[in-house]
């Protein structure tokens, strides 16, 4: 039986009409922008591509509560519910960092790179932090006979200057958002932040760039390459700072848009010193494996597997 499943996005939704992971029978990405809710996407899609489906899974970015959701960086409220009573299937939504979570478990080793390969266990604690509109956080443990995922919020965690200069940047980043998250650094509008702040410190003006600007300028700009490396540093500190929480020895997956656009400044060094630099635990951390996807389905993968399992 075809399920319904989709990955929603602060930027971006992805739905696909499969059968299985590796079998696609339809699949479209939307401007989430564009739209004024999830409805009206599934709609349009179920309509041009007839689609019948008694299942439908969704990651949504935002926390799920009770089957409902406030997307955090689009503004849209969704009940579970409502949908599936518009839809005429059962919904379910999930957190998208839930669905990745999910979709981690049917990953391929040629859908990752491994950054520290440590000393993977079976069956222990698995982490994921995934980067791209915001920074999102999820873990799945071992439940006796199968993984259960969980959604988390670590992206909100406060930002943990250790330097004069990553003072600086808080001061900087507090006038404009008053609290300041993990989230505010480690994201595309965080990667934006911090290449405007280098500017100041230059002595030049503020001229934003949208992060794939920064990471082309890099090779030949010094602020943007040194954008790129706090950036870096900051989601190996968040990473870390996850891993003692957890100590997931099942390993780290780093998600989302972000990592597999900048795999070669991910694998320069940055990234491993912010997720070393725990005192006294280094040791621990160096045995956790850790992860870059680089498939950016990781979250429809998962869903259309939950949703499998519905049925």
């Amino acid at each position: 039986m075809a399920v319904l499943a989709g990955d929603v996005g602060g930027t971006k939704t992805h739905l696909c009409w499969a059968r299985t992971p590796l079998e696609i029978l339809a699949e479209r990405r939307y401007d989430s922008q564009s739209y004024d809710g999830l409805g009206e996407i599934v709609q349009e899609f179920c309509r041009e591509f007839a689609v019948t489906a008694t299942v439908a899974v969704f990651g949504v970015a935002g926390p799920v509560r009770r089957q409902r959701s406030h997307l955090t960086n689009l503004g849209w409220e969704l009940d579970g519910p409502t949908l599936a009573q518009t839809l005429g299937m059962s919904v379910h939504l999930l957190n998208d960092l839930e669905a990745a979570a999910y979709g981690v478990l049917t990953l391929a080793p040629t859908e990752w790179v491994a950054l520290q390969t440590g000393d993977p266990q079976p069956q222990a604690p698995i982490a994921l932090v995934g980067a791209g509109t915001g920074l999102g956080t999820g873990y799945l443990t071992w439940q006796g006979d199968r993984y259960r995922a969980y959604a988390a919020e670590g992206g909100h965690l406060g930002f943990a200057p250790q330097t004069d200069d990553e003072m600086a940047l808080l001061r900087y980043l507090r006038s404009r958002y008053g609290r300041v998250s993990g989230e505010r650094v480690v994201s595309g509008a965080g990667l934006t932040a911090i290449y405007t702040f280098l500017q100041t410190q230059a002595g030049q003006s503020e001229t934003p760039l949208a992060p794939a600007e920064i990471s082309e300028r890099a090779p030949q700009d010094d602020v943007a390459r040194e954008a790129l490396g706090w950036f870096t540093r900051f989601y190996g500190r968040i990473s870390g700072d996850l891993a003692l929480a957890l100590l997931p020895q099942g390993g780290v997956y780093l998600t989302g848009g972000i990592p597999p656009k900048i795999l070669p400044w991910l694998q320069d060094g940055a990234f491993l010193a912010g997720f070393l630099d725990k005192g006294r635990l280094r040791e621990v951390l160096t045995e956790i494996p850790v992860r870059v996807v680089l498939t950016e389905n990781v979250g429809l993968q998962g869903a259309i597997a939950y949703a499998q399992d519905q049925e």
